[in-house]
């Protein structure tokens, strides 16, 4: 027979035991959760990727038949001709940035720059470096563009390799390249924000690393 007193002591021991259940179970619950925040994965921003380097295009109009060393001549490398809306300043810092890189690649043994018109043929432009050099570089710029917002610009350079001896064209290389930004990203994972376009300079510094490339491994 249950008496009162013993039906009070069975309520205590299941009230105690339950307890003890629940708190063990939330305990758990605590230490599981972390793990479980993978199911309703929180927006967060994603790292964005570094802007994609520009790619030039490149054309060869003209090249050597046979190989030929050019890292044994001497060149002088005359002004590029830029767009008529551009101050001198602009060209001479584009042809000191193809001197920089050209003797970087130890595409000619010397390579001098020379403050003179440049990007064309007559004979007064050679006047006076055939007894000093064995080839003379010219060049222009026809094409700046910069890029603007989410425009893209473009910057193109024509080169050419002359034999200061013969008049003759050993390399007529062309070359141009896009300047793309990057637009916003969003999607439900995160954000990628805009990132700007390559400048001018890292086009122009492209095209001529190609340029250098292909007429050292001529």
């Amino acid at each position: 027979m249950v008496t009162e007193k013993n039906a009070t002591r069975r309520d205590t021991f299941l009230f105690h035991r339950t307890g003890t259940i629940v708190s063990r179970l939330l305990t758990i619950l605590f230490i599981l959760l972390p793990g479980c925040s993978a199911i309703n994965p929180q927006p967060e921003i994603l790292t964005p990727e570094p802007v994609r380097s520009p790619i030039p295009r490149i054309n060869v109009f003209a090249a050597p038949r046979q190989p030929i060393n050019m890292s044994r001549y001497q060149a002088i490398l005359l002004p590029l001709s830029c767009p008529r809306n551009y101050p001198d300043n602009w060209s001479v810092a584009a042809t000191r940035l193809v001197q920089d890189l050209f003797i970087k690649k130890g595409v000619f043994g010397t390579l001098k720059f020379e403050k003179r018109p440049g990007g064309r043929t007559e004979d007064k432009v050679y006047a006076g470096l055939q007894d000093r050099f064995d080839f003379i570089i010219t060049g222009e710029i026809p094409v700046i563009l910069y890029p603007s917002g989410n425009s893209r610009g473009r910057i193109a350079l024509d080169l050419k390799v002359t034999s200061a001896r013969t008049g003759t064209t050993l390399w007529h290389i062309y070359g141009e390249t896009d300047l793309t930004p990057e637009p916003a990203k969003f999607s439900p994972l995160g954000n990628s924000p805009f990132r700007p376009a390559p400048s001018p300079v890292q086009g122009l510094s492209n095209i001529i690393v190609r340029m250098a490339d292909l007429i050292s491994a001529h």
